[in-house]
């Protein structure tokens, strides 16, 4: 599905960093007779899926903090990805993923088959995850998308037949599922529903400036990443902004009016723009807005804004440098502030 977003990127270029977007992957060495599991989350990827042969296992980076998995046979190929996600939700990342389906030429006319479906993972609760396909009129016959939460990670189905059509592809998606090795406890979530659209729009005051920085400012704001990832496993429901059919998506967590998250591809990677905590540090700190990159390894956090800013300037932010990092996986959290010379 990376391929897919190609175009979405190229878009987005004169405004995106190559921190943003999904490294190119490298082949991960696999015993051919044996299942391969994921050391982060526990999940295995069999040797064979719905009877396809697994050709491969890549890592797009490291340490597998975004991997995917390959089965073959003839023109089909069926994918599931492993991606951790620090921002934004499944409804979000589907919301994506079902754009670039309906959008690449080569499924020519689509007829949805399955129209959004709520989906459960094997050993959960709830039916946290969504499902979709369509027949299709170009290259294949039919093509579909299933996306999960599994804690932290995002797992992700991608199959296009060119025998199968949209139903069919359903029941091999819902067989693939079934068929990975997934771990003994999945952690409890939310049931998703596929995204709707916010009852009204933002409204910008004015144009956003950098806010006054400052060392304590660059700190507040990788604090800020830090509280962030500490936070509970509960996140909020977002809608969406604005029309379907842009490059990027824009969602509002909980329909909030000062606050938005960019979503740059279907692979977990965005832009955070919300208030800052600069307040809770000093008292005296006018009110600023953090912009910060959510990678799958870390959170980029760039110059505050005095006032909400809208996405263009957020997103131009990106090409600028940052204010601070700190790295948001493993036992230890790295926190990197601008050199004081």
């Amino acid at each position: 599905m990376r391929h897919v977003l190609a175009s979405m990127f190229l878009v987005l270029l004169p405004f995106v960093p190559v921190a943003a977007q999904a490294p190119a992957p490298r082949p991960i060495v696999v015993a051919a007779d044996a299942p391969w599991r994921h050391a982060n989350s526990g999940m295995t990827m069999p040797v064979t899926l719905f009877g396809f042969p697994r050709t491969q296992v890549r890592e797009f980076e490291a340490p597998e903090l975004d991997v995917v998995g390959t089965w073959q046979r003839d023109d089909d190929e069926l994918t599931v990805y492993v991606t951790r996600s620090t921002a934004g939700s499944v409804p979000v990342w589907f919301d994506r993923a079902t754009w670039a389906i309906e959008t690449r030429p080569v499924y020519g006319r689509l007829t949805p088959a399955q129209l959004p479906a709520a989906l459960r993972v094997p050993g959960a609760a709830v039916d946290a995850g969504l499902i979709a396909t369509w027949t299709t009129e170009g290259a294949y016959r039919g093509t579909g998308v299933a996306i999960m939460p599994m804690g932290e990670w995002l797992v992700k189905l991608r199959y296009s037949s060119t025998s199968r059509d949209g139903a069919a592809v359903a029941e091999v998606l819902r067989s693939a599922i079934a068929g990975l090795g997934w771990p003994a406890v999945i952690p409890a979530t939310a049931a998703a529903q596929p995204i709707a659209a916010c009852a009204d729009q933002l409204s910008y005051k004015g144009t956003a400036k950098d806010a006054p920085a400052s060392m304590q400012t660059a700190l507040a704001g990788a604090l800020g990443s830090l509280a962030v990832q500490g936070a509970s496993g509960t996140r909020p429901t977002f809608c969406r902004e604005g029309q379907r059919d842009q490059a990027f998506g824009l969602y509002r967590p909980d329909g909030a009016s000062d606050r938005y998250f960019i979503a740059l591809s279907d692979a977990g990677r965005g832009v955070v723009v919300g208030p800052g905590i600069g307040p809770l540090f000093d008292k005296t700190a006018k009110p600023s807005w953090s912009v910060d990159l959510a990678l799958p390894g870390q959170t980029i956090n760039f110059a505050p804004q005095d006032r909400l800013p809208r996405p263009e300037r957020a997103l131009a932010l990106l090409r600028t440098k940052p204010a601070s990092s700190t790295s948001t996986h493993g036992p230890k959290r790295q926190i990197t502030l601008p050199s004081s010379r």
